[in-house]
């Protein structure tokens, strides 16, 4: 029983942790992902647009790089997985769909790595979570490249679900 009590007290600071030291970034990462997705609500992007909202996905991922490297200084258990996820977070943008969708979404890429994803990076976990403020955004940016050469609402719709799902999983992490 002493043992699980002090788990759950190292969880719920290290969650803390997480809350306080990415507070302001976390913020400045719901603004540039609601208004993404309220882009993609008005039902038509224009190509100028595309390449703002590019490069506030890449600014999503860089904030996500940030927390990771927050997270994984006092998480030793799982720095090796999200530093590989942040040594990927350039190729993986250039990756297609069902590439990303593989590697990334379904743990590809590190269950290839030896990596148990179900454990280290589990629905409610922080890493996880952590993991896609990256893969979430790096996904948005190939549909956004879809998009360029065919405006298809089904794209929107997926930039929409992209970033609610991440948004979801970032009030996990609080």
């Amino acid at each position: 029983m002493k043992k699980l009590s002090i788990g759950v007290i190292l969880l719920a600071s290290s969650i803390g942790f997480i809350s306080q030291a990415t507070a302001a970034n976390f913020d400045q990462y719901r603004k540039l992902a609601k208004g993404t997705i309220s882009e993609a609500a008005s039902g038509k992007i224009s190509n100028a647009s595309i390449d703002k909202l590019i490069a506030n996905q890449e600014t999503l991922i860089k904030i996500g790089m940030s927390a990771m490297s927050e997270y994984a200084s006092s998480h030793p258990d799982v720095a090796e997985v999200l530093n590989m996820v942040k040594d990927k977070a350039t190729s993986m943008q250039k990756l297609s769909l069902s590439e990303i969708e593989a590697q990334w979404h379904e743990g590809g890429y590190l269950k290839s790595k030896g990596v148990d994803v179900d454990k280290v990076l589990g629905q409610k976990s922080a890493a996880g979570s952590l993991m896609d403020t990256v893969v979430h955004p790096a996904t948005v940016i190939i549909v956004l490249n879809e998009y360029k050469k065919k405006a298809d609402k089904k794209h929107l719709d997926q930039i929409k679900d992209e970033l609610d799902e991440v948004l979801n999983h970032l009030e996990m992490i609080k």
